[in-house]
C-alpha cells in the first residue's frame, strides 16, 4: 500500500513541476523534481530492499541501481543521460537532480537559461523512468 503512495506523490510531483515551469517558478520547479526522485527511490526501495531511503547516500545507490535495471528494458534511457549530462553515468543525473534541491534550499544560484535549458528533458526523462518502473516491478 506504501509503495502506491510513493507512486502517486511521483506523478503529483512531475506534475507539479511541469505546472511551475510554466509559471517561470524554477525554484519550486527544481522541488518538485527532487521530490518526484526520492518518491520514485522509495517506492523501488520498498519494492527491491523492504525499507526506504533516508541518506543522500542511499538515495543515490537506490537510483543508480533502478536506472541500471531500467536501461536493460529501455536503453534510450542512456542517450537521454548523455542529452542532459554529456555522460552516460546515472550518477550524474542523480547529482544534478541533488544539485536542484540544494538551488532550493539557497546553497547557490543557477541561471534560469540553465534550468530553462534542461527541464524538459528532465520531465521527459523521469516520466519514462516512472513508466517503465511501474511496468518492469
Amino acid at each position: 500500500m506504501k509503495g502506491r503512495t510513493y507512486l502517486h506523490r511521483f506523478k503529483r510531483h512531475l506534475e507539479h513541476a511541469h505546472e511551475y515551469i510554466v509559471k517561470g517558478d524554477y525554484i519550486q520547479f527544481s522541488e518538485k523534481l527532487w521530490g518526484a526522485v526520492t518518491a520514485l527511490n522509495n517506492y523501488y526501495s520498498l519494492s527491491k530492499y523492504g525499507r526506504e531511503t533516508t541518506s543522500i547516500e542511499d538515495k543515490k545507490k537506490v537510483f543508480v541501481n533502478l536506472f541500471n535495471e531500467l536501461s536493460v528494458y529501455d536503453e534510450s534511457l542512456l542517450s537521454d543521460i548523455n542529452l542532459i549530462t554529456l555522460t552516460e553515468d546515472p550518477e550524474d543525473i542523480f547529482d544534478l537532480l541533488l544539485g536542484l534541491h540544494k538551488y532550493f534550499y539557497g546553497a547557490f544560484e543557477l541561471p534560469s537559461t540553465y534550468i530553462h535549458h534542461i527541464y524538459e528533458r528532465l520531465l521527459s526523462m523521469l516520466s519514462k523512468i516512472g513508466k517503465l518502473t511501474q511496468r518492469v516491478l
